[in-house]
C-alpha cells in the first residue's frame, strides 16, 4: 500500500536496534529511515516480539515513549483497531510487545512503524515539537490472511473510493 501519512522527527540516536520476526536490524542514527528494504513473514494467528532498543543510555529516560504499528489490513493507514501494536509507557530503556496476526489479516506486503518520542505519547503521524523524536518503517509480509477483492469494504489499490472504481487489485 501508498499514502502513508509523514511521520515528522526531529533527533537521532534514540532508536538503537528494532526486532521483529526476521528484521533484526541497527539503526542508522538519522531521524527518520525508510527500511523498506527488510522484511519479515508472517502467518495469521501467529505471535512474535516486537522489540525496541534505545539508542543511548542515560537516567533521565522517565520520559521515554516508544510505539509500534502494523498495517494490518493493508488500507494505507495506521488508524484500524488492532493496528497499535507496541506503546511502551514512559520509563527507562526500550519497548517491547508480543504480537498477535489478527485473522483478519489481508495477505500481502504491509509497512512496520515504530517511533521513539520524548515527552509525550507518539502516534505514526505528525512531527514532534521538541528534538527527541525518532521514525523507522518497515515491510511485513502477511500469509495466511484473506484476500482484498472489490467488494471488500476497504479502498484497494486504485479504487476512487471503498469498493469503487479503478481495477481494485491490491
Amino acid at each position: 500500500p501508498t499514502g502513508y501519512c509523514n511521520a515528522g522527527r526531529r533527533g537521532t540516536n534514540y532508536i538503537a536496534t528494532v526486532s521483529f520476526g526476521t528484521i533484526n536490524n541497527t539503526s542508522q542514527n538519522t531521524s527518520y529511515s525508510n527500511f523498506s528494504t527488510q522484511s519479515t513473514n508472517v502467518s495469521v494467528g501467529q505471535t512474535l516480539t516486537l522489540t525496541v532498543t534505545p539508542g543511548f543510555t542515560a537516567n533521565n529516560w522517565s520520559s521515554n515513549v516508544v510505539g509500534g504499528w502494523i498495517d494490518w489490513n493493508r488500507d494505507g493507514d495506521f488508524e484500524d483497531a488492532n493496528e497499535q501494536v507496541l506503546m511502551k509507557p514512559r520509563g527507562v530503556g526500550g519497548g517491547s510487545a508480543s504480537v498477535t496476526v489478527p485473522n483478519n489479516a489481508q495477505s500481502g506486503a504491509t509497512k512496520l512503524r515504530v517511533r521513539y518520542r520524548w515527552g509525550s505519547n507518539p502516534n505514526p503521524c505528525g512531527t514532534s515539537s521538541n528534538d527527541g523524536d525518532e521514525v523507522e518503517d518497515y515491510v511485513v509480509i502477511i500469509g495466511g490472511g484473506t484476500t482484498p477483492t472489490c467488494n471488500d469494504g476497504i479502498q484497494n489499490g486504485n479504487e476512487t473510493g471503498v469498493d469503487c472504481g479503478g481495477d481494485c487489485p491490491p
